[in-house]
């Protein structure tokens, strides 16, 4: 028989970035007819980048570097005592494998007013992380966890906003993920805390009388509007009734403090006749104001007997707003003297159209319309002055008004 010693081959070896390979039996690998394999002395070469170990003829290979992917060949030797010897070349494969992106710095916690936002800067998150494989320009971010706390992502601002739901208030945490393009992720936890605010009353309407009119005063007027309510207090401390000459006066002419829903004013003489607005400012015991969403109007010595809610006027017009200045909310009010197409727009001093905020046919007597401040967007607009006109039937209206800060 010959005195050789002879080694079985082995398919090539893969083990994933960062993981050990599978360890090797060596014994079974070598036949000597002299020696047990026990008695064999082993020895592994070529390997720059792996590392290779054996002990009690079990070959223990995995990567020095464990961000390291590619393959390198070992060759693996077993020597008998008496000298022969035999070797076999074996394939090491790592496998590249996509690691997560980590936050290295927690993100800070958040404070922001109830009702109000909190902007986060992409810039901010991505300078908070470290990803190996990927750029930090390619990560993901989006909110997980939240119930109280809406998000949006923003990318034309490169943001993400923070929004709590309507007049909810407390703590909150949520959970920030950044995702790499390989889909792999890191989670860092935030606590949001939204800050209570007092609200004012709730919004509310004057009933009666809408629009009126008399010969003169008479000795008494009923007034009404519907009931506000807070959710700050146990509910609206009293009513601040108000009539002006002009819709965009400050000062009131007359005024009444109710804790009803209705005011009966009796007129005095030093009133003359003329063109009366009267509305509602619901108070609470915190001092927060809330005026009425829409005002009355008196026309006294005017033609006509009184009637409310249904004098049709003589010709179309358009009253200014009220109140004036304004922010964020004012009231447009007009008269249509018949069945028109009517069309409302407001726009800004360069004469580009902001918003329409009425289009359509209107019966004949006199209609308000809110507007908020906003675009047809929902965005908020600058202060300044706007423009707003009223287009009824062949009839053309302009007017100024300004939105103060």
């Amino acid at each position: 028989m010959e005195d050789k010693v002879t080694m079985t081959d082995l398919t090539d070896q893969t083990a994933q970035e960062g993981k050990p390979f599978p360890q090797i039996l060596l014994n079974p690998l070598v036949r000597d007819p002299f020696h047990p394999a026990a008695s064999m002395t082993w020895r592994v070469s070529g390997n720059l980048v792996l590392g290779a170990t054996v002990q009690n003829g079990i070959l223990s290979v995995l990567p020095l570097d464990a961000e390291w992917s590619g393959s390198e060949d070992l060759t693996i030797s077993a020597a008998d005592p008496a000298g022969h010897a035999d070797s076999i070349g074996v394939r090491f494969i790592v496998i590249a494998v996509n690691d997560p992106p980590e936050w290295i710095r927690n993100n800070p916690d958040i404070s922001m007013l109830e009702d109000s936002s909190a902007a986060v800067s992409l810039d901010s998150l991505r300078g908070r992380l470290r990803d190996i494989d990927n750029a930090i320009k390619d990560i993901a971010f989006s909110v997980r966890g939240n119930i109280s706390i809406q998000w949006q992502l923003d990318s034309g601002r490169n943001r993400i906003v923070l929004r709590p739901l309507h007049d909810w208030y407390g703590s909150e945490s949520i959970i920030f993920s950044a995702t790499d393009k390989g889909g792999a992720f890191d989670l860092d936890t935030v606590l949001v805390t939204v800050q209570r605010v007092l609200d004012p009353p709730a919004p509310f309407s004057v009933v009666l009388p809408l629009y009126a009119q008399y010969n003169s005063w008479p000795d008494t007027i009923r007034f009404a509007w519907r009931r506000s309510s807070t959710r700050d207090s146990v509910g609206v401390v009293y009513y601040a009734w108000n009539l002006r000459e002009q819709a965009g006066l400050v000062d009131p002419l007359r005024r009444g403090i109710v804790t009803d829903t209705t005011y009966a004013f009796a007129p005095d003489p030093f009133l003359d006749n003329g063109v009366f607005f009267w509305s509602v400012e619901a108070v609470d015991q915190y001092g927060l104001r809330r005026e009425s969403d829409n005002m009355g109007i008196l026309h006294v010595n005017s033609s006509g007997a009184e009637t409310q809610n249904s004098l049709i006027p003589a010709v179309s017009r358009l009253d200014q707003n009220y109140p004036n200045p304004f922010n964020p909310n004012t009231r447009i009010t007009f008269g249509i003297s018949g069945i028109k197409d009517v069309r409302l727009a407001v726009y800004n001093p360069l004469g580009q159209e902001v918003r329409i905020l009425f289009l359509g046919r209107k019966n004949a007597g006199v209609h308000s319309v809110e507007w908020d401040g906003c675009d047809a967007r929902g965005s908020r607009v600058p202060s300044g002055v706007y423009i707003y006109r009223l287009e009824a039937g062949d009839k053309i209206f302009f007017r100024k008004m300004v939105l103060a800060q």
